[in-house]
C-alpha cells in the first residue's frame, strides 16, 4: 500500500526576503560611496598647481617639438609677477603662453629664459615651482631638449 504524505507549503520559505536584501545592499552601498568619496578628494588648490604644471610641461614639449621640425630658435619666458609663461619662435611666426595659479611661485637657477635650438637645450636648467601642496621640480636636459620631473 502507498503512502502520501502531505508537504506542508508554508508561505514563509528560508532565505532572504526583498526587504532584508534592500536593506543589506543600502548599507554596502552607502559605505562604499563614504570610502570613495574620502579618498577621491582633493583641495582645489593642489588641483589647480598641479594641472599648471602639467600644461607647462605640455608647453615646454610644444616648444622642443616646434624647433626641432622648423629648425629654428625658441624661448620660453617665465613672468613669475604676472603669473605667465611665454613661448615664442624668433621669427615671431609661433606663440604660445599660459598662466598659472598665485599659489605657485617659480624660481629657477640663473635666469627664467630658456632657449631651445633645434630640439636641444643649450644650458641644463632647473626650475622650481613652489606651491602650497607641494614643490615640482624640472630639469631640462643638456643637448637633448627633454624635461625630467622630479
Amino acid at each position: 500500500m502507498v503512502v502520501l504524505r502531505l508537504v506542508n507549503n508554508s508561505s514563509r520559505c528560508s532565505g532572504f526576503t526583498l526587504l532584508e536584501m534592500s536593506l543589506v545592499l543600502l548599507i554596502i552601498s552607502s559605505g562604499l560611496f563614504v570610502l570613495g568619496a574620502n579618498h577621491a578628494w582633493q583641495p582645489a588648490s593642489k588641483l589647480q598647481e598641479r594641472l599648471a604644471v602639467q600644461q607647462f610641461i605640455r608647453l615646454y614639449e610644444n616648444a622642443v617639438n616646434y624647433s626641432l621640425t622648423h629648425r629654428t630658435r625658441t624661448t620660453i619666458v617665465v613672468h613669475d609677477s604676472e603669473k605667465k609663461v611665454l613661448v615664442a619662435d624668433t621669427t615671431g611666426k609661433w606663440h604660445q603662453k599660459i598662466y598659472y595659479p598665485a599659489s605657485l611661485t617659480f624660481t629657477s637657477q640663473g635666469s627664467t629664459k630658456i632657449e631651445i635650438y633645434k630640439g636641444k637645450v643649450k644650458t641644463p636648467k632647473t626650475l622650481k615651482f613652489s606651491g602650497k601642496n607641494g614643490v615640482y621640480v624640472l630639469t631640462t636636459q643638456l643637448y637633448w631638449g627633454r624635461l625630467r620631473v622630479k
